[in-house]
């Protein structure tokens, strides 16, 4: 007989207390309670509910549901169910503003939003970081702006004020230094919180070392003349970790992961290091560090997207000129470097330098003497992220400056050298080729700006 059949059989059966067939019953001895079980508890609460439970025991009082039933059959029956008292009245919604409603009217996209925040920075009111949310620093920039044209300040934008704000802004990102006036050695800023950037002048040089200079490596040659066509911007300072932060607060990059760090005894992934927790002590003016090559190039391209500049990482190339500043010696200083003039760790000595303090850790951002260029922290504090691939001497680069981005890719190229690094670690030429999602505690990056 189907089984189908026989649990409506035995459900009838039970639920009617009437036998069961005696052929049924042989059959469906084995599974039939559990069936008759799955019925029953889909019944609806009531008197029929509770006589066939009472049926169910009679018949299958030994069975494993035999508990839950009595339990059931136990329980007082439902009252009759209360009625639902009436929802409280909502309050009247508070009238819209007139203001927020006109701005709402202007229909603006966040492009638009940003660009009304540029015309604010550029007219020297204050609306924090360019991300397109019209937020209380912004409203309270649009005020100031209002007070200062005579008009009334209810800190939301009418048509005659955005399209003011609008134009002013997409003149200033439209504007190059050139336009601005800025020249070689100038220093400037796209936005209130963006990074300060260094105007660099075009030129040429000498990249990599001859043979013969104390420590010089193989990947470090053969020489080359590099020109740099065009003036290009440099951050003044590595980036900071406050400057990486508000990207990370835009954007919710996941920085999980953990940051390599020496325990004591050996170099390890700790997953509970981060550039928030890297186990230094670090302010939000000190180089932020546990990023690595993809933060590195994330960054960028927020910063871009907010300003609508063209920032990039340096090309290694342009990382040397920089460094050098127009001296050919292993330093920008000379030929020897002490912890005076850079952080490193002081207990080696490069050339006729002498012993100095080893501080294990990063320091603020332009704690010492920046290059001809105007550029801080270019030997030393950390290591900084560039755009090329590994490539293990400089046959086949180019000679334009630009970035080589063939080769072997699954290491990218860091420069500078770091608060952990010996002396020598820290010329001018010494490249690093470390896997792009790899973060270490000494390695950081900073920024480029094109220019035209």
């Amino acid at each position: 007989m189907p089984r189908l059949r026989l649990a409506l059989i035995a459900f009838l059966a039970v639920s009617l207390l009437l036998p069961l067939p005696a052929a049924a019953e042989e059959a469906a001895a084995r599974d039939e309670a559990t069936v008759v079980w799955e019925v029953i508890s889909a019944l609806p609460d009531g008197d029929a509910k509770r006589q066939a439970l009472t049926s169910f025991l009679e018949r299958y009082g030994d069975s494993v549901h035999a508990g839950v039933a009595r339990s059931m059959l136990l329980a007082p029956p439902a009252g009759p169910v209360a009625p639902t008292p009436p929802a409280a009245a909502a309050p009247a919604p508070a009238p819209a503003d007139p203001a927020a409603v006109a701005e709402g009217a202007l229909g603006l996209d966040r492009q638009a939003r940003v660009l009304v925040q540029h015309g604010l920075a550029a007219l020297g009111h204050d609306p924090g970081p360019a991300d397109g949310v019209l937020g209380p620093r912004s409203r309270a920039a649009i005020r100031d702006y209002q007070r200062a044209a005579g008009t009334a300040q209810t800190g939301y934008l009418d048509q005659a004020t955005a399209r003011t704000l609008i134009a002013q802004g997409s003149e200033m990102q439209a504007a190059t230094p050139a336009a601005r006036g800025l020249q070689p050695g100038d220093v400037f800023r796209d936005c209130a919180e963006c990074p300060e950037m260094v105007v660099v002048p075009a030129g040429s040089f000498m990249m990599g070392l001859p043979a013969d200079e104390e420590g010089r490596r193989d990947n470090e040659g053969p020489q080359r003349r590099v020109t740099i066509a065009e003036p290009f911007a440099v951050g003044r300072f590595e980036v900071k970790r406050g400057e990486f932060g508000r990207f990370v607060a835009a954007t919710g990059r996941d920085m999980s992961g953990g940051c390599v760090v020496w325990t004591g005894s050996e170099l390890k992934n700790q997953f509970s290091r981060s550039w928030r927790n890297s186990g230094l002590a670090q302010s939000d003016d000190h180089p932020v560090v546990c990023v690595n090559w993809q933060d590195a190039k994330a960054y960028v391209a927020w910063l871009s997207r907010e300003t609508g500049a063209e920032y990039r990482l340096l090309s290694e190339a342009e990382r040397e000129y920089a460094a050098r500043a127009g001296t050919r010696t292993p330093f920008h200083f000379g030929a020897s470097i002490s912890t005076d003039q850079a952080n490193y760790d002081g207990s080696y000595t490069y050339g006729s330098g002498v012993v100095g303090t080893y501080r294990r850790r990063t320091v603020p951002a332009g704690s010492f003497p920046a290059n001809r260029f105007g550029l801080h922290d270019v030997h030393g504090n950390v290591s900084e992220w560039v755009e090329d691939c590994w490539n293990y001497s400089y046959v086949g680069a180019s000679e334009d400056g630009s970035a080589w981005t063939t080769g072997d890719c699954r290491r990218r190229i860091q420069r500078g050298g770091s608060w952990a690094g010996d002396p020598g670690s820290l010329r001018s030429a010494v490249r690093r080729g470390v896997g792009p999602v790899v973060r270490y505690f000494d390695s950081g990056f900073r920024v480029a700006r094109t220019l035209r």
